[in-house]
């Protein structure tokens, strides 16, 4: 994924004083630091596994904010100033909430054009200053109240629309707004519905696996490493999972089981096809971790828990349960 980044501005939220702060100027895309902490900040949200995928609700008055941007009726720091007014005038009712650096950007990825807003959440943290003064240089420690996250760290809270289509892609964490929990991005800024995200899907699924097979007195360990493997092996051909379709997969011994599947699987609302990011499913397929009630954990690539050349689970006389891992040539410590 290559990302441009065309224009940015920085608009400052300050919910403890409460004042925001909006730029009347775009940020200098030349300068190499600005450059490169918004591409990285972008990149990594664009490929957060747990982002949703959503679409504007007819009424949606950021639409219509943006649709007037698009026909040239208001400006990049226009439209990113309202913006930043809306999302303001809904978090200052927050509860807990901290002050918010947002930089709206105009971007192009993969020859795709989107407008798009990142939320920085201010830590607390700490650096040098030094002070010079008639009797010396004093070098002190001093606190500051606005630390951005750094770029390799993940943002809880961002946004961006393809303007082709106006599809959205975003990601936010539940707030207490007016002493009710919400989603403040999709459900009062952008107002669009929105579908589960890839963490989301793939942890539901393996859940739903898991809860047929031990229901039916099958090897639950076995049945997730399946639905991982379906997932990985259907990613490499679609970036739309149907869940429906995994049941005949994982429970092939059982059409019980597999009725089961699909009905907890409707139960969950997933019936329909949903969009799985391809590089994640493939990573979240590769291994399949376990840990035993006697504390050993193992990490074993999906592959083999069909082949008991490497691996087999034996259940003995007493009721609890071995696991056999074969043809080990070498054995490496790991730190």
């Amino acid at each position: 994924m290559s990302v441009i980044i065309n224009r940015a501005i920085l608009h400052i939220l300050n919910f403890h004083s409460g004042t925001s702060v909006l730029s009347q100027k775009e940020l200098d895309l030349t300068e190499d630091a600005i450059q490169e902490f918004a591409v990285k900040h972008v990149e990594h949200s664009l490929k957060d596994a747990g982002r949703h995928h959503g679409k504007f609700l007819e009424n949606s008055r950021f639409s219509q904010m943006l649709a007037r941007y698009v026909k040239g009726e208001i400006d990049f720091i226009s439209l990113s100033s309202e913006t930043a007014t809306l999302l303001y005038d809904q978090l200052e009712r927050a509860e807990a909430i901290h002050p918010i650096d947002v930089i709206a950007v105009e971007i192009q990825s993969d020859e795709e054009q989107y407008t798009g807003f990142l939320c920085f959440e201010n830590k607390v943290g700490y650096t040098h200053q030094v002070i010079s003064g008639g009797d010396g240089i004093s070098n002190e420690i001093l606190r500051h109240y606005a630390i951005l996250p750094n770029p390799s760290q993940k943002l809880g809270s961002f946004a961006f629309v393809r303007l082709s289509d106006q599809s959205i892609v975003f990601a936010d964490k539940k707030r207490v707004v007016d002493g009710e929990e919400t989603y403040v991005l999709p459900e009062r800024v952008l107002q669009c519905s929105w579908q589960i995200s890839s963490r989301e899907t793939v942890k539901l699924v393996n859940k739903i696996a898991t809860k047929v097979a031990e229901e039916h007195g099958a090897n639950s360990t076995v049945a997730v490493s399946r639905a991982k493997s379906y997932i990985a092996e259907n990613a490499e051909t679609s970036e739309l999972l149907s869940p429906m379709d995994m049941g005949q997969e994982i429970f092939a011994q059982s059409q019980v089981m597999q009725s089961e599947f699909r009905h907890q699987i409707r139960e969950a609302g997933l019936d329909a096809a949903v969009p799985v990011d391809r590089s994640y499913a493939q990573k979240a397929g590769k291994n399949h971790r376990i840990r035993t009630d006697t504390g050993i954990e193992i990490s074993i690539p999906v592959d083999y828990f069909d082949n008991e050349q490497y691996v087999e689970f034996i259940n003995n006389p007493n009721g609890t349960l071995s696991i056999a891992l074969k043809n080990i040539a070498k054995i490496t410590n790991r730190q």
